[in-house]
This record gives structure tokens, sequence and C-alpha cells, in this order.
């Protein structure tokens, strides 16, 4: 669980924030959140709930609500992870512990580890003016990583190693060294704070006749230089 308290099971998870929503809802403000952010959380938790009691009524013959249910259960369980964080930052903040009580979240223990950062996902590529390109992709941090920066390792046409490109400190980068002529230029990507470093994804970006280029992406045990 990455040092979540978030059970996995969406299930759970749901009766997990449903469990705690009355007293969020009461005291928003005290734990470090607005009415609003809770009233549109709460909004996913309900979302959830109704598309997994969709979903077991409907499990063998509506597979779309399967699907329903797992999107809006993994957008609540994101989005109540990153909720925690900030409460537990808030805490942290105003050093009051009062916040865990409010929150009917446990207070972490001394030396409990950061997770790592999370892997890069969904890329985007356009051409650069003048050559080149520009890939653009997303990356969900646990809520207590920030300061989070991004190493790019690059192999060109499949040839050699993945030798060290640039760090960005913005979920894009640019590449505007390509030598002519290049078919597929492979990126790996992954997020690094401090000594806490990410597991890497591969982008695969391929350029076709004209100002055709696309890309892919996928998660691997690959190693840089």
């Amino acid at each position: 669980m990455s040092g979540s308290i978030v059970p996995e099971p969406r299930g759970e998870a749901i009766a997990f924030f449903q469990a705690r929503l009355s007293a969020w809802t009461e005291n928003a403000v005290a734990i470090g959140a607005t009415p609003e952010e809770i009233a549109s959380f709460s909004a996913l938790v309900s979302a959830a709930s109704d598309a997994r009691d969709a979903q077991i009524d409907a499990v063998n013959l509506k597979k779309a609500a399967t699907q329903t249910y797992h999107t809006a259960g993994d957008e609540m369980r994101t989005a109540g992870v990153a909720l925690i964080g900030r409460m537990k930052n808030f805490a942290k903040y105003t050093k009051n512990p009062q916040v865990y009580a409010l929150a009917q979240i446990p207070e972490p223990q001394s030396g409990e580890p950061t997770p790592p950062p999370g892997v890069p996902f969904d890329p985007d590529v356009t051409l650069r003016q003048g050559g080149g390109v520009i890939v653009a992709f997303k990356s969900v941090n646990p809520g207590t990583v920030g300061g989070v920066t991004y190493e790019v390792y690059r192999q060109l046409d499949g040839q050699g190693e993945f030798t060290y490109l640039l760090t960005s400190g913005e979920r894009e980068f640019e590449d505007g060294a390509l030598p002519s002529g290049t078919s597929i230029a492979n990126y790996m990507v992954r997020g690094r704070r401090s000594t806490n470093i990410g597991p890497f994804a591969e982008f695969v970006v391929r350029f076709g006749t004209g100002n055709q280029v696309s890309v892919s992406a996928s998660v691997g045990e690959k190693t840089a230089s």
C-alpha cells in the first residue's frame, strides 16, 4: 500500500471513507481541507459506492459497470490518498496532533519511510519548431512526496545503451538534439526526490513520413547508464 492507510480493495476503501466523511465534513477547516473539497470528495465516494452496487447487481451482465466501479474506486482512492497527505502535512505544519484524531487517521510513527515518486504514464508528444520533440506525461505522486524531478535517458533506433539526457522539474521534457533520419527514440523516465527514486517508464516515440509522430508507454525493469 506504499505506506497509505487506505485499504487497497475498492470496497474496503469505500467503507473506510464512508466511516470518516461525517467527521471530515464537520471538521473540514480544522483538518486542513475546505468544505468544498470535502463535498467534492463526498461525491466521489458516493459515485464509487453507487458504481460498486451497480457492479454487484450486474456482475455477469454488465461488464461496463465493472469498469465504471473500478475507475470510480481508483479515482476516489487517488483523491483520498492525496487528501490524507494534505491532512498529515497540515498537522505537521501546524504542529497540531489533534488533526489526526479529528480526521480519524493514525498519527505517523517516527521514522515512517517516505514512499517513492509515482511512475510516469500517459505520454503525449509534439514536434518542436526547428526539430526535435516535446514529450509531456502524467505522474501521480503520494500525498507526502513533493519536489519531484524527472530524469530522462535516451536510446536511438534501438541501438546501444540508454544514456542520460536531462533532468526536468516539470512533467515534460524537450529533446532538440535528435539526429537527422532518426526513426525511433526511446526514452526512459523516472521521478526522483533526493535519494528516493521511483520506477522507470519507457516512452517510445516513432517518426513517420511528413510530420507524423506517435508515442507509446510501458513500465519495465530496464537499466540506464
